[in-house]
């Protein structure tokens, strides 16, 4: 009798044992919290940043139309913009261009300023996080209009015609060689590159500069080296400086004529304020004898050190050379001085009055 209230108990036992292995955590408490303590947290997928609108800052004074232009300032609103802007992490792209000057950047809003440089005018508007990218917002960088300095009215950008005034075509160089031995109005890219024809225009030599057929548009003439001088003492040169000089005078009239920020100029991008509305963008030159210089070139950045503009005013000492204007990325002071014919530079038109 003993031996079988003996062989019952231990059966109740291993049944009872049974019974709480098959039994759920939840009738466990050791065993759930073994289980807790195992188990990995989850990690919370990030929704990233949202643009909701982009709107263009009002400059009555600069832009009356409201154009989306070139040194123009948008507004993105949105959300998860991150706490500030970081060059490698967090900035906004504007028509394939990572833009350099934010005004403001907060968790909702950045103001920021369209750069130069887009291979396309049309594209989107996107804001980068730490690396998630948002939703694409369309976007059309349009064509500079005219701006009005002092008395002078300016092209709001670097000529870029194919033709002269009476429908001529302008001879295409694209080899240093042919470059260096033209002795006739010609034009090429920047490295003979159709990318770089697209970012920052045409170079000219001064023989296209002078021709009699018309290099700017009907309307429209190269401004003289008198005109220069005028624009320089409009922005505050004394007379006198700009207009004797040879190599860099001034203060800060430079600065007043570049694109801020180092979308496509180069750092420091000395002084640099555009506060005229010129908006001068990096333009390189080709030399007479073909030599290449102005841009450097860091995977698929690309980042200017000089433009050069064109006067057409030959130089009296010299009738070889003819006059131009310089600025420099370390430079917030404007340089006078001559070159050779067969050099190519950039070229702004001024408005016949």
């Amino acid at each position: 009798m003993n031996s079988l209230m003996r062989m019952c108990t231990a059966l109740f036992l291993l049944l009872a044992v049974v019974g709480c292995n098959e039994h759920d955590d939840a009738m466990n408490p050791a065993a759930a919290d073994d289980a807790a303590m195992h188990k990995k947290p989850s990690t919370p997928t990030p929704s990233g940043p949202v643009i909701t609108s982009v709107t263009l800052v009002p400059n009555p004074s600069l832009n009356p139309s409201s154009r989306t232009e070139i040194g123009e300032e948008i507004i993105i609103e949105g959300q998860d913009f991150g706490p500030r802007y970081k060059y490698a992490t967090n900035y906004v792209t504007i028509c394939g261009v990572q833009a350099g000057v934010y005004a403001l950047w907060s968790k909702t809003k950045i103001q920021v300023t369209i750069p130069s440089g887009s291979l396309t005018p049309t594209g989107a508007v996107t804001v980068t996080v730490n690396g998630v990218v948002s939703n694409e917002v369309v976007f059309t960088i349009q064509p500079s209009t005219p701006v009005t300095i002092g008395n002078q009215t300016w092209a709001g950008a670097n000529l870029d015609v194919t033709t002269y005034r009476n429908n001529d075509p302008i001879p295409q160089i694209t080899d240093t060689a042919t470059w260096a031995s033209a002795t006739y109005g010609a034009w090429c890219w920047y490295n003979f590159d159709p990318d770089m024809g697209a970012r920052f225009g045409k170079l000219y030599n001064w023989h296209a500069v002078n021709d009699s057929r018309g290099l700017a548009p009907a309307g429209q003439h190269i401004p003289s080296d008198a005109e220069w001088t005028e624009l320089a003492v409009t922005l505050g040169a004394s007379s006198s400086e700009a207009s004797q000089a040879i190599g860099y005078f001034g203060i800060d009239e430079g600065g007043k004529l570049k694109e801020v920020g180092y979308s496509t100029w180069s750092g420091p991008n000395e002084g640099a304020t555009n506060s005229s509305g010129f908006t001068a963008l990096p333009g390189g030159f080709i030399g007479y004898t073909g030599n290449i210089w102005g841009f450097m070139f860091y995977g698929d950045h690309v980042y200017g050190l000089c433009t050069v503009y064109w006067t057409q005013t030959e130089a009296v000492a010299d009738p070889t050379q003819a006059w131009y204007r310089w600025l420099h990325k370390d430079e917030a002071h404007i340089l006078r001085n001559f070159a050779k014919k067969g050099c190519g530079f950039s070229v702004r038109t001024i408005y016949d009055n």
